[in-house]
């Protein structure tokens, strides 16, 4: 049974690797830590709000971790959108294939597909979008 205590413990440990994927070299991240094909459940599907620096922080995520796939993409600039999202779709082909976009992080957060978000927005609307998730 998922209780909140554990979404919480398991969306730190998430958030905390994600934090720490851009810690690995490009090269170090192409091995394959075992090689194997993911099964669907094995995926984990990320969505990123601000994708300034959320975009260097997704490209580690994709790159160190084949299971993860990006969905959701949102930003209040629609031309940075528009050209991450096409950069994204070219490089990661395979783990954007569903990727849909959003200029609203609530109807973001909305999507019940979506295992774990990267927060990269300025620091005061950190809390914010946070505190809504848990709402």
């Amino acid at each position: 049974m998922n209780t909140r205590r554990t979404f919480l413990k398991n969306s730190g440990m998430l958030a905390a690797g994600l934090g720490l994927s851009h810690l690995f070299t490009e090269e170090l991240a192409a091995v394959p830590v075992i090689n194997r094909k993911y099964a669907a459940s094995d995926r984990v599907n990320l969505g990123v709000i601000g994708l300034n620096m959320g975009c260097e922080n997704l490209k580690g995520a994709l790159t160190a971790n084949k299971e993860a796939h990006c969905i959701a993409m949102c930003d209040v600039d629609k031309a940075r959108m528009t050209n991450q999202v096409a950069a994204f779709k070219k490089d990661f082909p395979g783990q954007t294939n569903q990727l849909r976009e959003y200029t609203d992080y609530r109807k973001l957060l909305d999507n019940k597909d979506i295992d774990g978000v990267i927060i990269a927005v300025p620091d005061h609307s950190h809390a914010y979008i946070f505190k809504i998730d848990l709402l």
